[in-house]
């Protein structure tokens, strides 16, 4: 897929033949798409003929050499662009960047360089992750830290950003160092202010109906390096964006080792003296619409007696930002998700009702969750698949963080999951996840100013805001690093 002019392109070769066009009103162009052309491969299959499918803002052409192959294959794009339309699939394209920050207590005050350790297979963090390439974490180079290297790093602390222009930038990955690239003048602050305020701005046409930011803690895995022995910051950023290198992914298993410890240093003496207000025991079941290739998510919450009742059905949210805090090769990294998320579809969508309800009573019947993974055609509609079954059990704290420098105090809300997967095969594992109530509360006003038509005032969600975000969560994963593995690592 390449991007042209404006419009999105899969091509699959083949000689041009007929042609179909497809309205996709406001959908997301990516929906049409799919992660790494996922949806047009999957035409192809269904059809069983090589095509071309392009995509623009409103419509999509389908072309080929055979017209009937063509024909099926538009009338199975429209069977997906009305059950997207009904699913109320927002169309917000996912962010244009992701902002990554090396933490000054990693990798010092401006580092030049880095290099990469490669990540056993066996390590949980990759196992969860699922990729098949070798993955590296980031690491600081012996001797880089100071001056830049070949304008690798340009003053005022942006690590990726090269010249005089205060604009961020715009590639797929940019990298950051020092501390003032997380406050309210640096990049990441204002591009979170601006996901933000155009999420709230555009609301109505993307059908989102909350915006919010969460946490996560986990690792960064780079893979498709051309080099680990030591690139510039600007290298590295040059290369995302080109196919086959350079790529990362983010895996959310938190440390085994290190789940108890947490427990203890978020609420014990000596530690952050959080107070546990919640637990839970839920489950999370993926089920996709095999004639469509659609997929559904089931959250459920299990009561006392082990009954399962619904939560919700959903949709995947809406991206509108991603930052990544990155600290050393053995300490865990934090990412931050700026989300829009949908009306529950249960609500409005007959198709996620029967699922929901095959999956309810499947839960609630013998065997439980575990009979609905061991065999899933057994419960779920025809043409459903079960893709996961995860079962979570939650528990969740609260109390104020004090932020070094300014005297910034903060209220979190951690949340420590115990996942485990309920297929065959299925692996156990921890996500340490959180957000920020008053920020938050900050979202729900913008989105709230924002649908009564008036101005938005420029208070609202600023990049001092988004300062606020960083900032906290840069301090968190420091303390809880620093708490769990020492000043240096482990």
């Amino acid at each position: 897929m390449g991007k042209r002019k404006g419009k999105f392109f899969q091509q699959i070769h083949g000689p041009a033949g007929a042609s179909v066009r497809v309205d996709i009103g406001s959908l997301n162009p990516g929906a049409i798409i799919g992660r790494n052309a996922s949806n047009v491969k999957w035409l192809q299959r269904q059809v069983g003929e090589t095509f071309r499918v392009s995509v623009q803002p409103g419509e999509a052409i389908v072309t080929g050499s055979d017209p009937a192959a063509v024909e099926r294959a538009a009338g199975l794009l429209r069977a997906q662009v009305e059950a997207h339309l009904r699913m109320g699939s927002v169309a917000y394209p996912h962010p244009s960047r992701v902002d990554s920050f090396l933490l000054e207590s990693a990798f010092g005050p401006n580092p030049s360089s880095v290099r990469f350790e490669a990540r056993s297979a066996a390590d949980e963090a990759v196992r969860v992750a699922g990729r098949k390439e070798q993955l590296y974490v980031m690491a600081p180079r012996a001797g880089t830290d100071g001056a830049a290297e070949g304008g690798s790093v340009n003053g005022g602390g942006c690590g990726a950003r090269s010249g005089s222009d205060s604009t961020p930038s715009l590639r797929a990955c940019a990298f950051h160092t020092g501390g003032p690239a997380l406050g309210p003048a640096g990049p990441g602050a204002d591009a979170l202010s601006a996901a933000a305020r155009t999420a709230a701005a555009e609301q109505r046409s993307a059908r989102v109906s909350l915006i919010c930011l969460r946490f996560g803690l986990g690792k960064q895995f780079f893979f498709n390096l051309p080099s680990t022995h030591g690139m510039t910051l600007n290298q590295l950023q040059g290369l995302y964006g080109t196919a086959g290198v350079s790529q990362s992914v983010f895996s959310n298993a938190f440390p085994s080792a290190l789940v108890d410890p947490l427990e203890r240093w978020l609420t014990g003496e000596g530690g952050l003296g959080f107070k546990l207000v919640e637990t839970e025991e839920m489950a999370t079941i993926h089920v996709v619409d095999e004639p469509l290739n659609l997929k559904y998510t089931v959250d459920l919450l299990f009561d006392n007696d082990g009954t399962a009742r619904l939560e919700r059905v959903r949709d995947a949210p809406a991206m509108l930002h991603f930052a990544v805090l990155l600290a050393g090769p053995r300490q865990v990294d934090a990412r931050i998700k700026l989300m829009g998320r949908r009306a529950e579809l249960q609500d409005e969508d007959p198709t996620a009702r029967s699922v929901a309800a095959a999956v309810v009573a499947a839960c609630n019947g013998a065997g439980g969750l575990g009979a609905l993974a061991s065999a899933p055609g057994r419960h779920l509609p025809p043409d459903m698949r079960l893709e996961t079954a995860r079962r979570k059990s939650k528990a969740a704290y609260e109390g104020i963080l004090q932020v070094p420098g300014g005297g910034l105090a903060v209220r979190l809300r951690v949340t420590i999951k115990r996942v485990q997967e309920e297929q065959p095969g299925g692996v156990s594992y921890t996500e340490v996840a959180g957000l920020i109530p008053g920020l938050d509360l900050e979202l729900a006003e913008l989105l709230e100013a924002a649908r009564g038509g008036g101005v938005i005032g420029r208070w609202l969600c600023d990049a001092g805001w988004g300062a606020r975000a960083l900032r906290a969560v840069a301090a968190f994963v420091e303390a809880a690093n620093a708490a769990l593995l020492g000043e240096g690592e482990a």
